[in-house]
């Protein structure tokens, strides 16, 4: 049998679950999580996400201008209407009825609760260092979409256009 200090000493290997032996000039590696990068905080904190946060409040950025530019078409329904009619050479002027107060509600509320919320749920995911770029981008998308169709559901429900361009297109 060898002893440690022997030239042919082979220390133990250790068993699942062991720290191999130290040597006394080395100390040990701290441990860190598997895959983890070696700045991963110990304590279980999540490295600082700058561009996300950065990408994250330029959307936000675009987010309150667009939702002001969507309030301000939203009061301007009637004028846009105005505009359809006259492209396509209805006689007479649009007539607002209760669909444009309704349409001109859904817009607002309707984007003005979903910048609150994407604002909110933003904050908590930056501050928590977790990917948030795609929260803001979502409500976005679907702010989008609900102006559109609340646009086109209002241009449906005008019989007077409605019936001018099934004329046009010859049915």
């Amino acid at each position: 049998m060898s002893t440690p200090e022997s030239p042919n000493h082979v220390p133990p290997v250790p068993r699942y679950g062991e720290y191999a032996p130290v040597t006394p000039n080395q100390p040990p590696a701290p441990l860190q999580p598997y895959g983890a990068p070696s700045y991963y905080a110990p304590t279980g904190e999540r490295p600082p996400r700058t561009a996300d946060m950065v990408v994250s409040i330029v959307l936000l950025g675009i987010g309150f201008i667009s939702v002001l530019i969507a309030i301000l078409n939203a009061f301007t329904i009637t004028y846009q209407m105005d505009e359809i009619y006259s492209q396509y050479g209805i006689e007479g002027q649009y007539e607002p009825g209760a669909g444009a107060a309704i349409a001109t509600a859904v817009i607002i509320l309707s984007h003005l609760v979903l910048y609150v919320l994407a604002v909110v749920f933003t904050i908590l995911l930056i501050r928590k260092r977790r990917i948030s770029w795609w929260l803001p981008l979502s409500a976005g998308a679907l702010a989008s979409v609900i102006f559109m169709g609340t646009f086109v559901a209002l241009v449906f429900s005008d019989s007077a256009l409605l019936d001018e361009v099934m004329r046009q297109s010859g049915q």
